[in-house]
C-alpha cells in the first residue's frame, strides 16, 4: 500500500454570545466560529507515536474519544502518526483553544483514514471532542464549544440532550451588531479551575445555582428572539445581563473586569466569551464599536472585530 500523504484539520475559536455557561448544566446559548482565529492539526504517517510535547496528552485524549465514536481504522498501524499543531487562538482565553486543537485532530485523522465523510457529521464529531475532554481527560467543560466549532457559523442550542439533531439550529449572522473581541497578553485560568467549584454546588443541588442557570438559559432564547427580531438594544441588555448573572456564582478576574468596565463605559455592552481572559463587546453602532476599539488598546489588550466563519459543508 503507497504511503498516505499528510492531512491536515483545522477548527475555529468559538465565542459564547448568550446564555454561557449554562450549557455545562443543561442549559442553552447562541455562540458562533470567529473566522479570524483558528487551529490547525496535521497528521502525517511515522514510526512512532509523535505529538508536541504540551499537547500529547489532549491529543491521545481525542484519538481514543475518536475511535471509540467511529470505530477503529482497517489499517492497524494508523495511530503511528506525527502530528504538529498550529494556532492563532489566544492561549486560555475562554475562546476554546483546546477543543479547536482536539476537533482539528480528528477532521485531520477523518481525512486521512478509512472512515467515510459521512462519518464526521458534525453531531458525531461534537460529540467525540466532548468525550476527549469531559469523559477522558476529567475536564469540566459544556457541549457548547464543540458543538459550534463542528457545526461552524452562529447556532442556538439547547443543551438538554446537546447532540440530538433538533439541540442546534442556525441564526443568520446577518442580524448581529458589531461586534469586538478583547483579550490579554498573557493566558487566563484553565476553563476546568474556574468551574470546579459551581460544579460542585450543582452537584448537589445548590438552588441558586440551578436558578442562575435557568435564567441564562432563558437569556439566550430571549437573545435569539431579539436577533430574528433586529431588536438591536434589546439584545445588547441581553449580554449586560448575561454578564450580571455570571457574577453571581463566579468571581470575575479584575482585569477581565477592567476591560468590561472600559467597553461600558464607551456606550457598549460586554461580557466574558468563555471562562476569562477575553471580553466580547457588543456595540450598538459602528462609531461605539471604534471607541471601544481604542479605549481597550489604550489599556493595552489586543483587538479584533470577528466576523462568522461560514459552515464549511
Amino acid at each position: 500500500m503507497p504511503p498516505r500523504e499528510t492531512a491536515t484539520g483545522f477548527a475555529h475559536a468559538r465565542v459564547g454570545l448568550l446564555g454561557n455557561p449554562s450549557d455545562i448544566y443543561g442549559g442553552a446559548g447562541i455562540g458562533f466560529a470567529v473566522n479570524e482565529l483558528a487551529a490547525r492539526v496535521s497528521v502525517s504517517p511515522a514510526p512512532h507515536w509523535s505529538t508536541p510535547g504540551e499537547a500529547d496528552q489532549l491529543l491521545r485524549a481525542a484519538w481514543q474519544a475518536f475511535t471509540s465514536e467511529l470505530g477503529m481504522p482497517r489499517d492497524a498501524v494508523f495511530p503511528k502518526c506525527s502530528l504538529t499543531i498550529e494556532t492563532t487562538i489566544p492561549l486560555q482565553s475562554g475562546l476554546g483553544g483546546s477543543s479547536a486543537i482536539v476537533i482539528a485532530a480528528m477532521r485531520a485523522w477523518g481525512a486521512l483514514g478509512a472512515w467515510s465523510e459521512s462519518s464526521l457529521d458534525p453531531m458525531r464529531l461534537a460529540r467525540a471532542a466532548w468525550n476527549a475532554e469531559h469523559t477522558i481527560l476529567g475536564t469540566i467543560a459544556g457541549p457548547l464549544d464543540r458543538l459550534v466549532q463542528a457545526h461552524e457559523g452562529l447556532c442556538l442550542m439547547e443543551f438538554a440532550d446537546p447532540f440530538a439533531e433538533a439541540s442546534v439550529a442556525r441564526l443568520s449572522p446577518q442580524c448581529l451588531p458589531p461586534m469586538l473581541l478583547a483579550w490579554h497578553s498573557t493566558p487566563g485560568t484553565p476553563s476546568g479551575d474556574v468551574h470546579r467549584g459551581v460544579f460542585g454546588r450543582w452537584e448537589r443541588g445548590d438552588q441558586q445555582v440551578r436558578r442562575v442557570m435557568a435564567s441564562l438559559a432563558q437569556l439566550a432564547r430571549e437573545g435569539a428572539g431579539c436577533l430574528r427580531a433586529g431588536n438591536r438594544s434589546g439584545f445588547l441588555q441581553c449580554i449586560d445581563r448575561n454578564s450580571m448573572l455570571r457574577t453571581d456564582l463566579f468571581d470575575i478576574e479584575p482585569r477581565d473586569r477592567a476591560l468590561i468596565d472600559c467597553a461600558r463605559a464607551c456606550g457598549a455592552a460586554a461580557k466574558l466569551p468563555g471562562s476569562g481572559g477575553a471580553v466580547l463587546v457588543v456595540a450598538p453602532d459602528e462609531p461605539t464599536r471604534t471607541a471601544a476599539d481604542a479605549a481597550l488598546r489604550h489599556l493595552g489588550a489586543h483587538t479584533l472585530q470577528p466576523t462568522i466563519k461560514e459552515p464549511s459543508t
